[in-house]
């Protein structure tokens, strides 16, 4: 690493490195500007670090050698990587083959050199349409010159043929050598074939391909991993099993993808790996302009730097000129907040990206979305002036097709020289002459930045490549407020693995349905582990599928679970109506609620329009003007809340330009009603929208000899009506946590967790997700997956567990922490940073989480006999539930169930201040019925069930299961779990593990809880009971099976052996019936 800061003069004219290159037999001369003499130049300083270029190693064949078809063609002079050869060696021996190498390594060429000399026809599988475009053209002109033919099959290519073209399309498949498409019209034509056969495109010629190609593999998430493999193994089953091709920058775990497809296909399969095509490239942090003067006077204005009231950093950083430009962001906003005036350091990207014109090559630079995208080609065309306009361009979705197909193809003849884009670009599109990438903004994830970074450098000729990043949005600037070294540390940050789990259920649910739906057709076999889990979500009965089941193979598409189409999107302006892209179903929840800037258009959601079945269909957007705020109640009423928030800061308010800033955002807050058991549905429903609002002034807190820089925030609501659904299956699992936590210090520990499985597992900070909440004395933890990966099954929690001991937090996890969660940050900065108290408690809930996956990989494999439950084994199990509908609990719901092994009796109790409800008496007496005629009680964790009795005005029962306790007369189940198993676990998760089905778990009498006490907060008092029949009815089934489940479950353990022995599953009656 080189930190730099040169003297500003004026170099030699021009600022150009010339590079010599010989590429086909012709001279070639690349001029590519150096950054480092035009920021000099501009008086900029700057960090710079060199990365050395890299190629893979050679091997001693061209490709002319083996396919001579490509002699005299640049191609055809190339000699092989080395990997290519190895993965044509595999392929040619019959195997199948995962490559793993980097951007620019000649994935594709290491499968069409075997397609092409052995004559197997080839299915490539692109993620986006722009990549398989790309792709096309590469393709078409390899087979052109060898005089085979190449196709395109994808649902453009097929509305564009219409009805009269179709027949040519499956001519065209039949002489076809490699066809390109995407998984997603791939899983619409199987889907189509299993209704009826005939109506199928490409699946009826399916078998006329050996070879089946799945590009870029760390583009799909989990879910689409799973519908693959699912569709693999489908047409297995129908007897198609070609040689598989997986091709990927990153895959963590190769060797299980290979299993996968041996299973499938039979054939042995070959890990390859290659080292990436880089030319060296030299990456620029653009910090500011005469940093040095500005170290100077700020010096100056403080006077004693002893007295200031800032940490021993940033007093070290304003007397070392080294130190200052490390941390210069850092020092600026620490000064402000103690209340020295001091300019943040300035950047003008505008007066840089003008010089990139005199460049041979193509300068690519990044947004954050389309407005300021088409704000930055804008002025600098305006900037240029009639110096070449015409050479600056921008290519986002709003641009036509035929516009982006110009702009692309008029960067590679060098028309155009630089190319303004948010994300279009990051998906694969090769230009070829991108010498150049500037980031006007670091995106949120690593993962994008590699992909923007992959964008350029991909030519020979090219003698050396760019990364030019200017801070520029609040992300950005919030990484350098840490110092360098937090923002080195997010650089070289490893990518997020791509997981491929072979037990993943949801390919199950996919191969179950289509094998059920096709049943009439195909007549394929399904197997049991696909029918049983299809009877457990209620899709299928009796070997056919339910109603729930037919809709739900309606829903399930390939990129998300909704019909197979998106949300129509227009936006609304002083020219009329336009509609913009498609938007997904889950970015409609999530994203573009009414009150949400659409960041992709930067207009404000105004409208949504809904089915009766609560679906969004369209989404109306207008220009964020103060005519739009005005014209709608709930966005006037968020502004004139903003207004105020800002006032209070002593700043002024003006809602585009801190949108433009990054220091207003919206978010959509949705209640989730993830699974809780395993695998299952899964349902979020917008709630609530919010603004969030960022200081431009910072706060300081001093910790030690360190400065901690933070931005005010709140959260203003946005009282619009929130409207749609988004459902699909996954993965979650609910945890009763110790009664004595400190739910928002769990939080904060959930939050470290994330970042260690980020920084040490290489998970990404989305994959697993939380949810905290609490019914009465009981805490819940609900840790659940958005996307359907089974890391919640799969990980090793107690590996998880040992590397939060071990880690040691630094400058970059505080800002992750903000970024996994803001209410787990604000508690961070409200304890002075104490990553010490942060750990202990991640620990604490990564203890019951152990706990509890040990538990439930104990259980299950063994049968065991217990006895039939009856009144005359003695036993009554007992349960409570304490509701309050008070925040301080003085007014609170107390319900209580006992199970005599035959009836469940169920009790309600109104507890209101000081007043005892008048059947307590009545629940009493009832119990001591019971141990009057030689009855010993089962409960689960007696120190709670005290507490609910004692908060819900039963001393006396208290009392009496005390002196039971005393006398050996009272069984705690969760002392008996510990005993036997090795750990307390909870009563519900106990019952799930035995195979004890529930209606409904404390998640949802929590949620209906929520909801009761939404209405109850609008009525008078006396009116309360009658808005909690519901949350009554659920908690008395609830309870009532609870006590039953407590009751089995102490049977079970009680016949069981002790703890670190396999203990045995369940395999328990029906409520009602008889024992097994």
């Amino acid at each position: 690493m080189q930190l730099h800061h040169l003297m500003c003069f004026t170099p030699a004219d021009p600022l150009r490195a010339l590079a010599q290159n010989f590429s086909g037999g012709f001279r070639q001369e690349i001029v590519v500007i150096d950054t480092a003499q035009l920021l000099e130049s501009l008086g900029y300083s700057y960090y710079r670090e060199v990365e050395r270029g890299s190629e893979p190693p050679r091997a001693s064949l061209r490709f002319a050698d083996l396919l001579p078809g490509l002699a005299g063609t640049p191609l055809g002079g190339e000699y092989l990587y080395e990997h290519q050869l190895e993965a044509l060696k595999q392929l040619e021996e019959g195997r199948n083959v995962v490559l793993i190498a980097g951007t620019g390594s000649g994935k594709t060429e290491a499968w069409f050199l075997y397609a092409a000399r052995k004559g197997v026809r080839a299915l490539a599988l692109y993620p986006t349409l722009a990549l398989a475009n790309d792709q096309v053209q590469r393709l078409s002109a390899y087979c052109s010159q060898l005089g085979a033919e190449m196709a395109q099959m994808d649902s453009p290519s097929v509305q564009a043929a219409g009805s009269a073209g179709r027949r040519t399309i499956r001519e065209r498949l039949g002489r076809a050598l490699v066809v390109a498409s995407n998984p997603a019209f791939l899983m619409q034509d199987l889907k189509r074939y299993a209704s009826s056969p005939s109506k199928g495109f490409l699946v009826p010629s399916i078998h006329r391909f050996g070879l089946l190609v799945l590009d870029e593999l760390d583009f799909y998430s989990p879910r689409e991993l799973a519908l693959i493999v699912g569709m693999l193994r489908v047409f297995a089953e129908m007897g198609w099993k070609p040689q598989v091709a997986v091709l990927t920058a990153t895959l963590s775990n190769p060797e299980e993808m290979a299993d996968i497809l041996r299973e499938i296909n039979g054939r042995e399969a070959a890990v390859v790996k290659g080292e990436p095509f880089k030319v060296p490239n030299r990456l620029y942090v653009v910090l500011g302009r005469n940093l040095e003067k500005l170290r100077t006077l700020l010096i100056e204005r403080v006077g004693d730097v002893e007295k200031l009231g800032v940490g021993e950093d940033i007093k070290r950083a304003l007397l070392d000129p080294e130190e200052f430009r490390k941390s210069a962001y850092k020092v600026v906003l620490a000064l402000r907040a103690a209340g020295i005036e001091a300019e943040i350091p300035h950047v003008d990207p505008l007066e840089i990206l003008a010089r990139y014109i005199e460049d041979d090559g193509v300068t690519l630079v990044f947004t954050r979305s389309v407005g300021a995208a088409e704000e930055v080609a804008r002025r600098l065309r305006q900037r240029l002036g009639s110096r070449e306009p015409s050479s600056v361009a921008v290519h986002h979705h709003l641009v036509s097709k035929e516009e982006r197909r110009r702009v692309e193809e008029g960067a590679r003849l060098g028309a155009v020289k630089i190319l303004v884009t948010p994300r279009t670009l990051v998906q694969g599109v090769d230009i070829g002459t991108v010498v150049r990438v500037v980031h006007l903004g670091l995106p949120d994830d690593v993962r994008e930045f590699w992909q923007r970074e992959g964008r350029k450098g991909r030519r020979r000729s090219i003698p050396f490549t760019e990364t030019v990043i200017v801070p520029y949005t609040r992300w950005d600037r919030e990484l350098l407020t840490r110092g360098f070294e937090a923002l080195k540390e997010w650089l070289n940050l490893p990518l997020e693995k791509t997981v491929v789990n072979r037990e993943n259920k949801y390919a199950l649910l996919f191969t179950g349905l289509f094998k059920l739906v096709s049943s009439r057709t195909l007549n394929l076999r399904t197997r049991e582990g696909e029918l049983r889990l299809l009877q457990e979500l209620g899709l299928a009965k009796g070997g056919e599928l339910t109603a729930k089941g037919r809709r739900t193979w309606h829903m399930l598409n390939f990129y998300e679970y909704g019909p197979p189409y998106g949300v129509k999107r227009v936006k609304t302006s002083e020219g009329g109506v336009e509609y913009l892209q498609e938007a997904s179903h889950v970015d409609v929840v999530e994203k573009l609620q009414p009150g949400c800037f659409d960041f992709t258009s930067d207009f404000l959601v105004t409208n949504l329009r809904v089915t009766k079945g609560r679906w969004v269909t369209l989404v109306e957007e207008e220009r964020p003007t103060l005519h739009t705020v005005y014209k709608h109640e709930f966005l006037a009423t968020a502004y004139e809340e903003y207004k105020k928030v800002k006032a209070q800061w002593g700043e002024e308010g003006d809602l585009w330009r801190d949108y433009v800033r990054g220091l207003l955002r919206s978010e959509v807050i949705c209640t989730m009603h993830p699974p809780t058991s395993g695998f299952g549905p899964y349902l979020e429903v917008p709630y609530r929208v919010v603004w969030i609002v960022d200081g431009e002034g910072v706060r300081v807190k001093v910790v030690g000899d360190r400065t901690y820089v933070y931005r005010p925030r709140r959260a203003i609501d946005v009282p619009s009506t929130t409207m749609g659904r988004y459902e699909d299956y996954s993965y979650g699992r609910l945890y009763e946590l110790d009664p004595s936590i400190d739910l928002e210090l769990a939080r904060l520990g959930l939050a470290l967790v994330k970042v260690v499985l980020r920084r040490v597992f290489s998970i990404g900070l989305k994959r697993v997700s939380y949810d905290l909440s609490a019914v009465g004395s009981r805490k819940l933890l609900v840790l659940f997956e958005d996307d359907a990966a089974g890391l919640i099954e799969k990980l090793d929690w107690l590996e998880v567990r040992r590397a939060v001991e071990r880690y040691e937090p630094d400058e970059l996890d505080e800002i992750l922490i903000e970024q996994v969660d803001d209410m787990a940050h604000a508690k961070l900065v409200e304890i002075g940073y104490r990553w010490e108290l942060a750990k202990a408690h991640a620990l604490t809930v990564l203890d019951t989480v152990v706990a509890s996956e040990r538990v439930r990989l104990s259980l299950g494999g063994v049968e065991v006999l217990v006895p039939r439950p009856s009144k005359s084994l003695k036993l009554l199990s007992l349960d409570t539930l304490r509701v309050p509908l008070t925040d301080d609990g003085e007014v609170a719901l107390v319900f209580l169930a006992v199970f005599d092994g035959e009836e469940v009796h169920s009790f309600r109790l109104l507890r209101e201040f000081h007043l005892v409800d008048k059947a307590s008496a009545a629940v009493v007496q009832s119990v001591a019925g019971y141990v009057n005629e030689g009855f010993r009680v089962v409960v689960h964790d007696f120190d709670r069930v005290a507490e609910d009795l004692s908060a819900g005005g039963l001393a006396g029962l208290r009392a009496l299961l005390t002196g039971l306790r005393g006398d050996g007369a009272l069984v705690d189940v969760a002392e008996l779990s510990a005993e036997k198993l090795g750990a307390r676990i909870g009563a519900d998760e106990l019952a799930s593990y035995l195979g004890l089905r529930m209606r409904y778990t404390l998640d949802d009498i929590r949620r209906e809880h929520e909801e009761s006490l939404k209405r109850i907060r609008q009525l008078p008092y006396a009116r309360w009971l009658q808005f909690t029949q519901y949350l009554s009815k659920k908690a008395d089934e609830y309870l009532g099976e609870r006590s039953r489940n407590i009751y089995l479950s102490y049977l079970a353990l009680r016949e069981s052996k002790s703890e670190n022995k396999r203990a045995p599953a369940l395999n328990l009656p029906a409520p009602g019936n008889g024992s097994s």
